[in-house]
């Protein structure tokens, strides 16, 4: 994604997991960027929902632009850092009215539990204070008896090579309950609590 200058904005690496200097750059892009898609759907009188996807440190850039606010109607983290700075409820994020904010991640994501500083550095949006929906990543069996692969990566997509699975691959958890999210299909969501 590039920054409100243009350039290109890099994940952080290393150490710098831990600033949200970069989230601070992003935030403003996305939220521009929302605003445009939004402008087009109303000129088109399209009723269609947005949703914004956050993965790792992106979900740190995604909260950063709804700190402001960020006019999508769904905010999806998955693989999420923890909130940003002076984030410590779904309620310090402003989204469209009735906007709600949905997390997953798999129970041994080390790279998420990593860039929160292990509970000390940023809020987790898994704490049940935060107000987050969360929904299943570990694998279930859907209500059509479809197998949902688990998650086991911290990566968008690795193909389910040698039955590895991120959070974007197809058939997964993830990328199911997601796509019910997009499609407004809430009722829907597998392992899904608040």
């Amino acid at each position: 994604m590039p920054s409100p200058q243009g350039m290109p904005v890099e994940p952080a690496q290393g150490l710098g997991v831990f600033s949200n200097d970069q989230a601070k750059v992003v935030g403003p892009a996305l939220r521009n960027d929302v605003t445009g898609f939004n402008a087009v759907h109303q000129n088109l009188d399209n009723t269609a929902m947005t949703t914004a996807v956050g993965h790792s440190m992106g979900s740190l850039g995604a909260m950063e632009a709804a700190k402001k606010e960020l006019p999508v109607d769904n905010l999806v983290l998955v693989g999420d850092v923890g909130a940003p700075d002076n984030v410590t409820s779904v309620n310090d994020l402003h989204l469209n009215p009735g906007g709600t904010v949905y997390r997953g991640t798999y129970d041994w994501d080390h790279v998420a539990e990593v860039g929160q500083g292990l509970g000390w550095q940023r809020k987790s949006t898994d704490d049940s204070g935060f107000g987050a929906v969360t929904f299943g990543t570990d694998g279930t069996t859907g209500s059509d008896g479809a197998i949902e692969h688990p998650t086991k990566t911290h990566d968008g997509q690795t193909g389910g090579t040698d039955g590895i699975y991120g959070y974007f691959d197809r058939r997964t958890e993830s990328s199911k309950n997601q796509a019910r999210i997009a499609l407004g299909l809430v009722d829907q969501l597998t392992n899904a609590k608040r």
